[in-house]
């Protein structure tokens, strides 16, 4: 097949199919290969939009980002604190983190480390990561005052 990528591994490829009465359906099929035999279990499903399939089958399945820790997990509340968050699935660009309601300034990223300036604040509040359009599990920062 010309003009496929050869560099891509298909994770998730997608069956549009009409029925007799001209429904039209979307099936997920999640592709086992063994040999040059390709097996799949098929679910039906809404709709998947096609930047989701395209990130996912770039990523081969990584799975949503999950922070294991923050260091540190405290900052003052006029920002401009370095954190490092450690985890997995954050990828090497692109990721965004949150701390309450604010964007944080990341300056740095790869799968398992993202370096990032703490936007101001108040108050403990909780921490996430945005990596490849999955939302991380969160954890807890807080904003101390100065004395």
């Amino acid at each position: 097949m010309s003009g496929i990528p050869t560099n891509l591994v298909p994770v998730l490829l997608v069956c549009i199919c009409s029925s007799q009465d001209g429904a039209t359906t979307q099936h997920l099929r999640e592709p086992t290969h063994l040999g040059s035999v390709t097996r799949g279990v098929t679910s039906q499903i809404e709709s998947i939009p096609r930047e989701f399939l395209v990130k996912r089958a770039r990523r081969q399945g990584a799975g949503a980002p999950n922070i294991t820790a923050v260091t540190p997990n405290s900052g003052a509340a006029g920002g401009g604190t370095r954190i490092v968050i450690v985890g997995t699935n954050f990828g090497n660009s692109g990721a965004s983190v949150t701390i309450g309601p604010n964007a944080a300034s990341v300056t740095s990223q790869n799968d398992t480390h993202i370096e990032a300036d703490t936007p101001s604040g108040t108050g403990v509040v909780l921490l996430a990561v945005v990596a490849n359009n999955e939302q991380s599990n969160t954890v807890t920062f807080t904003y101390v005052s100065p004395i």
